[in-house]
């Protein structure tokens, strides 16, 4: 009995502390000699410009930005990017022809996953993306998982992870199970990669092979955007790690290991652990850094300001956006059943990444406006995307559609829902005929536009219902990359008008 008072009365003081720190405002400490240096702009003058990897466009620079959502974002991202290598534009693939990344969080998991493809030369021996997302080399040697329990009620393990008490470490599971850092492939082992994989010294004699690929986090203790940039940690004075793990020591920001710029972008404040950066000539001061969801979770500024300072003309200029919010079952009414605690964890610490993406278009529109960059160059996509396709078909929905849709309402009110029940219904469809529940990522572009309305709907509800976590289910990622590659394939034209 007193075990059980004790968890309640530590759950209540846990809510009523996360509320009160979320209300009041800090109270900063002011010294009359605290100078204040923000940190360096974006700028791409420092390094060499990725249009000059081979069989480049060199008059054009696109950028694609991907945004935060755990392995929502991870999968979706991925399956957006599969479906981009499947367009072809000047005898090229649309995704071979991106100059720029920009990625928050999530984003930056299937980001990682590809850019290691890519260095590590994996992608050579196969025709595209898509045919390595299908063969045995993936599925038994290059796995993509990231098993880290990842949870609101995390934030009661703070102590371990200030103690370094956790095994292991969020930035060794990134490098090995998303870069795969160390494991065998064609008997040679996949390298770790660094910044200056991605960003090369004009001065080097080394040749661009890939392109920029820029993660976004914030710093904890005053909010500032941070995209991890070699100049940028320079500027700020990085010398190493001390958390999660005490890792590693750089000279300078071209020697920090990528696996640290996804962590830090993807540390949610409270779920997973945040960066502790040692600073040089300052043994007594540290830099934490969380999730970039924090400030923008869709990575559009960065990519604003990477594209802004390509030395193309404006009109040259192109960017794709990439928001894998889901969308989808969130209702006004629910049950009568009493909150429980990870639920209102969950609702207080995605409240402000909530708010700035319900006022993401204006700052789009007006970030077009300042850079110069042509509206009709900049395209946003996502898991919506799909909504807006079988919302356009409503008129044209027979009687077994609409009954799943009133079941799926009533049981998602109820709190009855099984989703992996739709997912199997889903894969029973005659458009899925030759695959099944567990290959349906696996589906040939060409079948896609077999899907009748309720495959439409049913797609769009399992995608965007997959809430923002780090562990996931095997059926969720299948329909997640199906669901990403769908919506490369709705919105092709658009896209390819981008890279013209």
């Amino acid at each position: 009995m007193k075990n059980l008072l004790r968890k309640h009365l530590l759950n209540f003081g846990l809510i009523i502390f996360i509320l009160i720190s979320s209300c009041k405002s800090k109270k900063g400490i002011i010294y009359s000699d605290n100078r204040y240096t923000p940190i360096p702009k974006v700028e791409t003058y420092h390094y060499k410009s990725p249009q000059l990897r081979q069989n480049q466009n060199k008059e054009k620079a696109i950028g694609l930005a991907i945004s935060g959502g755990g392995s929502r974002a991870q999968y979706f991202g991925l399956g957006v990017l599969i479906g981009l290598d499947d367009i072809e534009v000047n005898e090229n693939s649309f995704l071979n022809e991106v100059d720029y990344f920009s990625t928050v969080s999530g984003g930056g998991f299937g980001t990682g996953y590809y850019m290691s493809l890519l260095h590590n030369n994996v992608l050579d021996n196969y025709n595209s993306l898509f045919d390595f997302w299908k063969s045995n080399d993936r599925k038994k040697v290059l796995q993509e998982f990231l098993f880290k329990d990842a949870k609101p009620l995390s934030i009661l393990k703070l102590k371990k992870y200030e103690k370094n008490r956790i095994r292991t470490p969020y930035p060794d599971l990134i490098d090995y199970e998303l870069l795969q850092f160390g494991k065998t492939y064609n008997g040679k082992k996949i390298e770790r990669l660094f910044l200056h994989h991605f960003f090369i010294p004009k001065s080097s004699n080394k040749n661009v092979k890939l392109p920029m690929f820029v993660t976004n986090g914030t710093i904890y203790n005053n909010g500032e955007r941070l995209p991890f940039m070699p100049h940028i940690i320079d500027s700020i004075g990085i010398s190493g790690s001390l958390l999660p793990i005490e890792d590693f020591e750089i000279d300078n920001g071209y020697g920090l290991p990528l696996n640290y710029a996804i962590t830090g972008s993807a540390a949610f404040p409270g779920v997973l652990p945040m960066l502790k950066m040692r600073l040089k000539n300052k043994p007594d001061r540290v830099v934490r850094i969380i999730d970039g969801g924090a400030v923008d979770n869709l990575g559009f500024t960065t990519l604003f300001e990477l594209l802004d300072s390509d030395d193309l003309e404006s009109k040259n200029k192109s960017m794709l956006i990439v928001d894998c919010g889901g969308l989808g079952t969130e209702m006004r009414e629910q049950n009568t059943d009493r909150v429980k605690l990870p639920a209102l964890l969950t609702k207080t610490l995605l409240y402000s990444v909530d708010i700035k993406l319900l006022y993401s278009n204006s700052d789009i529109e007006i970030l077009s406006s300042y850079y110069d960059i042509n509206r009709s160059n900049v395209k946003r996509i996502g898991i919506s995307t799909i909504k807006e396709k079988y919302l356009n078909l409503e008129e044209n929905i027979d009687e077994s559609t609409r009954k799943v849709m009133n079941k799926l309402k009533n049981d998602i009110i109820d709190g009855e829902m099984d989703w992996e029940d739709l997912h199997r219904d889903l894969a029973n469809s005659p458009s899925f005929r030759d695959y099944n529940e567990h290959n349906l990522s696996e589906l040939p572009m060409e079948r896609f536009s077999e899907f009748s309305t309720k495959d439409i709907f049913e797609i769009f509800e399992l995608s965007s219902q997959v809430i923002t976590k780090i562990k996931i289910y095997p059926w969720e990622k299948e329909i997640l990359i199906l669901a990403g590659r769908y919506v490369v394939y709705l919105e092709k034209n658009d896209i390819t008008h981008l890279a013209k």
